[in-house]
């Protein structure tokens, strides 16, 4: 009798001990789908808004029709009596990164230095920021009525990005006034090198964001779905909430994506660009360095 009452102490403990984790994975589960099913909430209200819209828009099309049987200050303006909240749009993306979980915001990194980048390159590369249409006529001009001073030499080293290559040929000619013509096109060309190296700043952190974001945002989905399938008891399996959990853990690589192209797009164009700008700068330094051999002679 005594054996029959410590096994039955035994049964009652485990059976409490299995509801206890039951009821804790459950709330696991409820605490991790509180995003999204604001998110949902939020989703349905916005259709629902968009069914009303369309009622009134289609009620104010049939009082439009029957005007003799109403008056005209009568008519119903859908405008007015349904509007748009943007709090909502701010709630539902609020929603989707608080779901998307800390994953989310190393891309969110990414894309805002992405956009600071780009921006500081288009500002940087501007033509005539680079190679301005005056700064060779300048440069010969200035030696035309003999050698050019050192305020001279400084102000022609300010012309763009390609002022500072005249200005490195000019300065070893002032140095060492008996200077062979191959030490002057060293010196240019070694102040060119410098300048290409000044124009494709940034475009290898650029390029390396295209190449992260979309590997990050497939790791931020695989953690969700981790996660997701973590917090699943065995037996208890809701299809709908893992259907909405797998499409916002899906968020990461979308967001991923969005990073990386548009990054990827830059920066063939600024390596493009730069191509140009410097076989522009090697033209134009060729043909001051062939001026100042044949002033010399």
């Amino acid at each position: 009798m005594e054996y029959a009452c410590i096994f039955k102490d035994k049964e009652s403990t485990a059976l409490t001990q299995r509801a206890v984790q039951a009821n804790h994975r459950a709330c696991k589960r409820i605490q991790r789908c509180k995003p999204l099913n604001s998110l949902n909430n939020l989703l349905f209200k916005k259709e629902a808004i968009g069914q009303n819209a369309g009622f009134m828009r289609s009620t104010s099309l049939q009082t439009q029709g029957s005007s003799q049987s109403y008056p005209q200050n009568s008519r119903i303006n859908p405008s007015a009596i349904i509007k748009t909240e943007p709090d909502e749009e701010r709630l539902i993306l609020l929603s989707i990164i608080q779901a998307a979980g800390w994953p989310i915001w190393p891309l969110i990194l990414c894309s805002i230095v992405a956009v600071a980048i780009i921006l500081e390159r288009l500002y940087a590369l501007r033509t005539a920021k680079v190679i301005p249409d005056d700064a060779l006529a300048k440069a010969i001009e200035s030696t035309r009525q003999g050698f050019p001073s050192d305020d001279t030499i400084q102000e022609i080293a300010l012309m763009g990005a390609v002022g500072p290559v005249f200005a490195a040929g000019l300065q070893t000619l002032s140095i060492n006034p008996a200077a062979s013509h191959q030490d002057v096109r060293e010196s240019m060309e070694m102040e060119g090198r410098m300048a290409a190296q000044g124009l494709e700043r940034y475009l290898t952190a650029l390029a390396t964001l295209a190449s992260a974001a979309p590997l990050l945002g497939l790791l931020g989905t695989v953690i969700g779905m981790i996660e997701l399938f973590g917090i699943q008891a065995p037996g208890q399996q809701q299809p709908v909430e893992l259907a909405n959990g797998i499409s916002i853990a899906l968020y990461n690589t979308a967001l991923g994506l969005l990073v990386a192209i548009p990054c990827l797009m830059a920066w063939r164009f600024f390596k493009s660009k730069v191509d140009r700008l410097v076989l522009q700068m090697e033209w134009a330094a060729e043909r001051f360095a062939r001026h100042l051999a044949a002033m010399r002679d």
